[in-house]
């Protein structure tokens, strides 16, 4: 699977989710997002790719190792501060769920998560959290 062809399988299941829509801007530039629009906004992007050489035994196939960052917002409300952020865990532990579980049965592909961070939008309205996976494939 090609590049864009893992990104876009990221991004179609993390869309499927209830709730959750793509944000216009990369991850890298996801904090640009309008306040209004935020709540459960995505984006995915793939940092990095690396072959696989110890994986490489068939002359015809190459294998990579891609980093793929998924950041999304959640909404702080100022009365429910600790009930909202123990929500935006809930939705991270979701994601993490619909990725993992969705790579399973897909052959040529391997998905692993790596890590979460969690921070604070400048405006305190919203917790971004971003998490990092390592997918291995064929391109």
């Amino acid at each position: 699977m090609n590049l864009s062809g893992v990104r876009n399988a990221i991004i179609a299941k993390v869309d499927g989710m209830t709730g959750f829509r793509m944000s216009p801007f990369p991850v890298e530039l996801f904090d640009r997002s309008q306040n209004t629009l935020a709540h459960l906004a995505f984006a995915v992007s793939i940092g990095s790719s690396q072959s696989m050489d110890e994986r490489q035994r068939v002359p015809t196939r190459v294998f990579m190792s891609s980093n793929v960052d998924v950041i999304f917002a959640y909404r702080i409300r100022p009365h429910s501060i600790s009930a909202d952020y123990n929500n935006a865990l809930d939705k991270e532990v979701e994601v993490v769920e619909t990725l993992l579980g969705s790579y399973v049965s897909t052959p040529g592909i391997e998905i692993r998560y790596n890590q979460s961070t969690r921070t604070f939008a400048q405006s305190l309205e919203y917790v971004l959290v971003q998490l990092t996976f390592t997918v291995i494939h064929t391109p």
